[in-house]
């Protein structure tokens, strides 16, 4: 079993990541809780921190939600989440390699040119929510997809940081749905665990948000760009192990 006080620096960490780049807990998380337990407990466990990172992120920053977003990309992305969710013991790595191999390219691209930006309609919208919805029930890892849809929007920090929130949000109750539909269940033993590292993911969140409020667009922009290029390289070489 995995040592209490290394999973909670874990959680801390993936917890201010997925905060300031908009993603990340999953792509921490997993590949570490993967050697100590079976896939379909891991991808539960952090479905479920995943939720209260995100619920605690909406709550600090609840009034700046794009919602017409949230709408077109977070129910579509529920809906293929779920579907994709009942079908977790499926893993295809080759999507993974062929996922960073796109990130490592878009991530120079929005680092070079920082005010890259796509005008928002109904179409790429609900294209980008069922693509990352799906990938996030099958392979547990998400948000790199979703925030490099949301990034080519030029969304403000704070906008940017609550709507992918919200959106998280509807995914993550969608995959849990699915998970224990699907009969995957925590020991008594993981769920205390589950229990301390409630406040731990608070802090992570509350820490990125420090940074968040002392940063220029400019500048905020280039660290989900530079976040978005180092998982790039990880799913291109490594994929999700």
């Amino acid at each position: 079993m995995i040592n209490v006080f290394f999973l909670s620096l874990l959680i801390f960490v993936a917890s201010f990541v997925a905060t300031l780049a908009g993603f990340g807990s999953s792509t921490i998380i997993i590949p570490i809780l993967s050697l100590f337990l079976p896939l379909p407990i891991v991808l539960f466990f952090t479905a479920i921190i995943h939720f209260i990172v995100s619920l605690w992120r909406f709550l600090l920053s609840n009034k700046t939600v794009n919602w017409p977003l949230v709408f077109y990309f977070g129910l579509t992305g529920s809906v293929t989440s779920f579907i994709a969710g009942l079908f977790v013991t499926v893993r295809p790595e080759f999507i993974v390699h062929v996922l960073g191999a796109f990130l490592i390219w878009y991530a120079f691209y929005i680092i070079i040119n920082p005010q890259f930006k796509i005008k928002m309609n109904p179409l790429v919208v609900v294209t980008g929510g069922a693509i990352s919805g799906f990938l996030a029930g099958i392979i547990g890892i998400r948000g790199a997809i979703k925030t490099s849809f949301l990034a080519a929007f030029h969304l403000p920090a704070r906008v940017h940081i609550a709507t992918i929130a919200v959106i998280a949000l509807m995914v993550d109750i969608s995959r849990l749905t699915a998970y224990w539909i699907g009969g995957v269940r925590l020991s008594s033993h993981l769920l205390l665990i589950l229990l301390f590292m409630i406040p731990v993911a608070f802090a992570g969140v509350n820490v990125a948000y420090y940074f968040v409020d002392r940063i220029s667009q400019r500048h905020f922009r280039k660290i989900v760009g530079a976040f978005l290029l180092i998982v790039g390289i990880k799913f291109l070489i490594w994929g999700t192990r």
